[in-house]
């Protein structure tokens, strides 16, 4: 199905920068099934949160997600790869939350997956070298920092790798 154009969200909803949020539209008054509609939706809040905690809209029955469509209404573009939450929020939508990323920035901006143990993201505890291993994915690839004896200190090397390969993207 092709991607909606900017002028035509613009023509179905109103986002709101600093609040992230969409708003209905009126439908054009003069088609009875529209008058109904405008009586239920116009001036409403558009959309829902998901379970995956992003904020979903429904537009001509597809599913958009708020961060992709708010992108779409500011810039007049579809993002060219993903658009990253700055503050790890899925669902604040606010423009100044969001930045256009690539797939390894977005994913240097999370925090440790569930099953982590450490507490700390790159960070995991080696049985056979009964050390806290640290490590790096990037684009990809991982890469070994080392062992240490203390988490904080193994949380430290991830850090400044983290920093110094996804600069603002890092935790």
């Amino acid at each position: 199905m092709p991607k909606i154009s900017a002028d035509y969200l613009r023509s179905r909803l109103v986002y709101d920068p600093a609040t992230g949020l969409f708003t209905w539209l009126p439908k054009d008054p003069s088609v009875p099934k529209n008058r109904q509609w405008n009586g239920q939706f116009a001036g409403a809040l558009a959309g829902c949160l998901v379970s995956n905690g992003y904020w979903v809209i429904t537009l001509d029955y597809v599913y958009q997600r708020g961060h992709q469509l708010a992108w779409l209404y500011m810039t007049g573009e579809w993002p060219s790869d993903e658009i990253d939450h700055e503050d790890r929020n899925r669902a604040n939508n606010r423009w100044g939350n969001l930045r256009e990323a690539t797939t390894s920035q977005n994913q240097a901006n999370s925090g440790p997956q569930i099953n982590n143990t450490s507490g700390f993201k790159g960070v995991s505890w080696s049985h056979r070298h009964k050390k806290w291993r640290a490590q790096i994915m990037v684009r990809g690839d991982s890469y070994f920092l080392g062992f240490f004896a203390d988490k904080r200190d193994a949380a430290n090397a991830y850090k400044i790798s983290s920093r110094a390969h996804f600069w603002k993207f890092a935790l």
